[in-house]
């Protein structure tokens, strides 16, 4: 009994002796949180998108479970693209680099030596990588090109040079595009600049950076020619490298920095086709195309042998007669796949009416002869229906007309043709150019011009917001006459 007194003792004792550590459970660790940042459970959902040149300026909130918000015992670490950018709990970081570019926030217990880190992405563009594009043409012929931000709305309409080329040259034909995706899921969109009379006839741009990645003249022809461009657009399922192009009236596939050969250069009619007259086909690209074609003044779908692509070697000549639209000026071709077959549909004019013909495919993959499909009297449209300016089909699947400073729509099902947008009337000129964003038609890039202008520039820019039925952007005389306009601010 005296024993197990004495161990009573010296137990309380040595209680009494330890040090206080403090109130922990020894088996916890400090976790560390990092908030007030984007959240996500990968670096791809924490995305931060930011023009060159500008700052990120990140100030996340720390704290441990033990520490709390003590951070006497933590270090800080940035790192991005495996450079150490800062050591401080917030980060100041002016862009320098373009494209992806991976980071990561380092916080370490410097008590245990256990680190946290939080993952992103920091997505560095051009100002201009999504925007509204116009081609323009000063009164000596010299292609001018200008752009306004979609990405930095505050920032002005303005000439944009492309790096490494001096002058864009003479006789601008168009700028077209087609929106792109990259592995993050980030949107950008490949340009197509198309000019006549220049050093480098075409080139394909990648609006991320805004510096052309192909670039096409007479040196990259597999055939001996004078390149000289008067139509392009861009095959939309090629991943935006793939264009056809008119070149001294026979049409050719380019892609990757090569003119491929003269196709349908077989043809014992000697086919020509003018500027606007080939037509793209949606679904079927690759495998069908159609033009008109001016030497023998007929419409003709032209196709491959099955299983090749881009050879166009045969026509469906003997299905398509063209009776009906003798006598007719062909303004618009385009094709849709609505009713589970690639139909072909024409716009033609002839006196003060507009025609709609079509060309429909059966089940055994062959084209009907012409038939028309609607008609409408200009008479009912606008104060001079004879003055159409521009045409334009939207994939929506509605025909665009503009008259004056108006423009008009019409299903595709009919040419029944209503007023949709009209400018005010400030004095700036009738409609030369107009596009409609794309896959989402909510806004519409106008260009109107005014010759008999004292001013120096005699072009103006609109943007018209269809959901608020209004002009949200008014950019008086600031371009020279429009040949071509894009809308890639999606």
């Amino acid at each position: 009994m005296k024993i197990l007194k004495y161990f009573l003792i010296i137990a309380l004792f040595m209680s009494s002796c330890s040090p206080d550590l403090g109130n922990y459970i020894y088996s916890d660790e400090n976790t560390i949180t990092i908030s007030g940042v984007k959240e996500g459970l990968t670096a791809s959902s924490r995305v931060y998108d930011l023009v060159y040149g500008d700052t990120l300026i990140l100030e996340p909130s720390v704290s441990g479970l033990l520490s709390k918000d003590d951070m006497t015992n933590l270090s800080f670490l940035w790192v991005i693209s495996e450079d150490t950018v800062s050591t401080t709990k917030n980060l100041s970081y002016k862009t320098d680099k373009f494209g992806i570019n991976y980071g990561s926030f380092y916080v370490t217990d410097n008590l245990s030596g256990i680190k946290t880190v939080y993952s992103f992405i920091l997505n560095v563009t051009n100002v201009y990588n999504r925007g509204y594009y116009i081609l323009t043409q000063n009164d000596d012929g010299d292609a001018v090109f200008y752009a306004k931000s979609a990405i930095d709305t505050s920032k002005a309409l303005e000439q944009v040079n492309i790096p490494d080329v001096e002058n864009l040259g003479k006789n601008p034909v168009s700028v077209s595009g087609i929106r792109l995706k990259d592995g993050n899921n980030q949107y950008y969109y490949h340009l197509y600049l198309t000019i006549k009379d220049a050093e480098f006839n075409v080139m394909n741009i990648d609006t991320r950076e805004f510096k052309p990645i192909y670039r096409y003249n007479s040196a990259t022809t597999t055939e001996a020619m004078n390149f000289q461009p008067t139509q392009l657009f861009n095959e939309a399922t090629t991943g935006g490298s793939k264009a056809y192009v008119v070149s001294n009236g026979k049409f050719h596939v380019m892609e990757n920095g090569i003119v491929g050969v003269e196709k349908f250069n077989t043809d014992p009619l000697d086919y020509k086709v003018e500027p606007g007259d080939l037509y793209k086909c949606v679904l079927f690209g690759g495998y069908l195309i159609s033009l008109y074609d001016s030497n023998n003044e007929k419409v003709r779908i032209l196709f491959n042998s099955f299983g090749v692509f881009d050879d166009y070697n045969y026509s469906f000549d003997s299905y398509i007669t063209n009776k009906s639209t003798l006598g007719h000026d062909f303004l618009y071709g385009m094709n849709t796949y609505i009713t589970g077959v690639p139909d072909f549909y024409y716009l033609t004019k002839k006196d003060n009416k507009l025609y709609l013909f079509k060309s429909a495919f059966n089940f055994l993959f062959v084209p009907s002869d012409l038939s028309q499909f609607a008609v409408s009297d200009l008479s009912s449209i606008g104060s001079s229906p004879d003055k159409i300016t521009d045409i334009y089909y939207d994939p929506s699947n509605y025909w665009f007309i503009s008259i004056g400073r108006t423009i008009y729509r019409a299903s595709y099902l009919g040419l029944a043709f209503q007023e949709y947008i009209k400018l005010p009337d400030d004095g700036s000129g009738d409609i030369v150019k107009f596009m409609a964003a794309t896959p989402s038609p909510n806004r519409f890039l106008i260009s109107t011009y005014n010759a008999s202008s004292t001013k120096e520039k005699k072009g103006s820019v609109y943007i018209y917001d269809i959901a608020k039925a209004k002009v949200t952007n008014t950019m008086l005389y600031s371009t020279e006459k429009a040949v071509s306009v894009f809308v890639g601010d999606q």
